[in-house]
């Protein structure tokens, strides 16, 4: 589960400290505390900051329906208002996707590792610095484990550049020298917004608006140009570019041709489960190469490994478009957005969360 809170300063309403989170397999008939390493009876802790925060249950869990949390304390801006509302910008609930034969390109990470650390802590506030110097280490945990996915080096990357943003600098007279900034913001003229993920270009776009207000601003510091640069150059290493899904569409169209009544119900099923699968990574605005390339090779092992019943090894059928029982092939529909930094995670199925703030207590 991923967790965003609202926007505003630490004390803003309704931002979730602590929470419960629980799982429903029955529709919501029924709910049960989902086992954490941190905790056995689901309950979570987050922070103020506004920024995405990870809940890792730690296994895949089956035949989930719903998934509920439910704030347990929250913040607000006087003692009558703390416990009283609960907020989230946005709340996810994903599947992990294993990233088969796929290595993680950590170049992008160690740029912005390297961005940050060039800045003088001494030049900003000590409470900013500390936000930076936290996301800091968490990403070079990221870039050091060598179990790491694609997923978590974005948001490494994508946390890094929103405390670089938030940098304040301490008072100075000293003159600021604008002119690397001002060619980091021209090089963003040579960027094609169409090559690059959605969800990676407005990280991008919110470094470069705010690297374009510190050039404009006369009284900017030189801390100030060397934050906006290093958040602006960490953005760039961020822009994940779209992939090129032909190979991958042309083998979903091929699913067409395929009759699944002509092969047993396990195998048919197994191409099934890898056709959505493939159907899933082609709608995501998020998909990485490296999503592409293992669906598209899922979905060729599956219908290689399809078995012919009443014989064995793989063949094809003849018939197309959507057949019933055994053979049904799901048409494409609405596809939710993998999780939008990075492929390697799916939405996962029929889940629903529910936000509910705590009862008081009489």
């Amino acid at each position: 589960m991923r967790y965003l809170p609202r926007s505003g300063g630490a004390n803003a309403n309704g931002k979730i400290l602590t929470a419960k989170i629980e799982i429903s397999k029955d529709g919501g008939a029924s709910w049960e505390p989902v086992s954490l390493s941190t905790s056995e009876n689901g309950e979570v802790s987050f922070d103020a900051a506004t920024r995405w925060q990870k809940v890792d249950f730690g296994k895949e869990i089956e035949g989930v329906t719903n998934v509920r949390l439910t704030a347990l304390t929250t913040t607000g801006q006087s003692a009558n208002e703390k416990n009283k509302f609960a907020s989230a910008a946005e709340l996810r609930v994903t599947q992990y996707v294993a990233p088969e034969g796929v290595v993680v390109d950590k170049t992008g990470l160690k740029a912005a590792i390297d961005a940050a650390n060039a800045l003088n802590a001494a030049d900003y506030t000590e409470s900013t610095w500390q936000v930076v110097a936290d996301n800091l280490a968490k990403a070079q945990a990221v870039y050091d484990n060598a179990n790491a996915t694609a997923y978590d080096v974005a948001l490494a990357i994508a946390n890094l550049q929103d405390a670089v943003n938030a940098l304040e600098s301490v008072p100075s007279t000293e003159p600021a020298d604008k002119t690397q900034l001002e060619q980091a913001i021209a090089e963003a003229n040579g960027l094609n917004q169409n090559a690059y993920t959605a969800s990676s270009w407005a990280k991008y776009v919110e470094a470069l608006e705010r690297a374009k207000a510190v050039f404009a601003d006369a009284n900017a510091t030189q801390a100030d140009v060397q934050a906006a640069l290093a958040a602006l150059n960490i953005a760039k290493q961020g822009l994940v570019k779209i992939p090129d899904k032909t190979a991958l569409q042309n083998a979903v169209n091929e699913a067409a041709n395929l009759n699944g009544s002509a092969y047993t119900a396990q195998s048919w099923q197994n191409y099934l489960n890898a056709l959505e699968q493939a159907k899933a990574v082609l709608a995501s605005n998020s998909a990485t190469e490296a999503d592409v390339k293992a669906a598209l090779d899922a979905l060729n092992a599956a219908k290689a490994a399809l078995v012919v019943n009443g014989g064995s090894g793989s063949g094809t059928g003849t018939g197309g478009g959507t057949s019933t029982g055994n053979g049904v092939i799901v048409q494409t529909g609405d596809a939710s957005n993998v999780a939008p930094m990075l492929a390697l995670m799916a939405t996962a199925a029929a889940g629903v969360v529910v936000l509910t703030p705590k009862k008081k207590k009489k």
